[in-house]
């Protein structure tokens, strides 16, 4: 028995248009890192990929990306952002 305590597959959670996602890898182009925030801007069809965009606290776009299901994942109750400085102004 597990009390009340839900268990879900974040893995396999849907995401929706404008759901916040947590990437799972580094972009180093554009100087994001795993654990950085984005936005879904597109959902996909079949197995078409992700459109998230990364912004600054300033509201400037860093990168608009199509990203795998594997390379993103729905930010969890709770979690807190944290604020760095990007490094690579590239693109």
């Amino acid at each position: 028995m597990r009390g009340n305590v839900i268990t879900v597959d974040l893995w396999r959670a849907p995401m929706h248009e404008l759901d916040y996602v947590v990437l799972n890898v580094d972009v180093p182009e554009y100087g994001l890192r795993a654990g950085d925030v984005g936005i879904i801007i597109a959902e996909p069809t079949g197995d078409q990929p992700y459109e998230v965009e990364f912004t600054a606290l300033s509201g400037e776009v860093i990168a608009v990306l199509a990203l795998l299901r594997s390379e993103i994942r729905a930010a969890r109750r709770g979690e807190v952002p944290h604020v760095r400085q990007r490094t690579c102004y590239g693109h």
